[in-house]
């Protein structure tokens, strides 16, 4: 399925829409199948994450695609009170050829781009947040 750039711009992040990317990709030595929606979803097996409210950023590291994320943690043995509070994770995948990786690459950025100043709003509350 290709997108025109508006149909990109466009996107609702609330939505989780129809895929925009799917392809298998390593994580952590399996090849799982991983999803980039119209809506700005981002699914696997273990996890789904939205771009607009989750994924702080990427980057591409050799073959790999290093996806920068604030989640809610689960409950701690230590600290139980700690329930949901966001902590940063980084979550690396593998696309299995070079193409794929740019197309990743591409689409995810676009995804991105899309959100506008609604990310950066939301990357400045995410640092402020996990800084204090």
């Amino acid at each position: 399925m290709r997108l025109t750039e508006t149909e990109i711009l466009t996107m609702d992040p609330t939505d989780a829409g129809a895929p925009l990317l799917s392809d298998q990709v390593q994580i952590s030595g399996n090849v799982v199948p991983m999803t980039l929606t119209t809506g700005g979803k981002l699914r696997w097996p273990d996890r789904c994450l939205s771009i607009a409210k989750d994924v702080l950023g990427f980057t591409v590291e050799g073959s790999r695609i290093k996806i920068n994320a604030v989640i809610e943690s689960g409950p701690g043995i230590c600290c139980p009170s700690n329930v949901g509070a966001p902590m940063r994770k980084t979550f690396t995948f593998e696309p299995l050829s070079e193409d794929s990786l740019r197309l990743w690459n591409q689409r995810l950025q676009s995804v991105i781009d899309s959100l506008g100043n609604y990310f950066v709003v939301f990357l400045r509350n995410a640092v402020l947040l996990y800084t204090q």
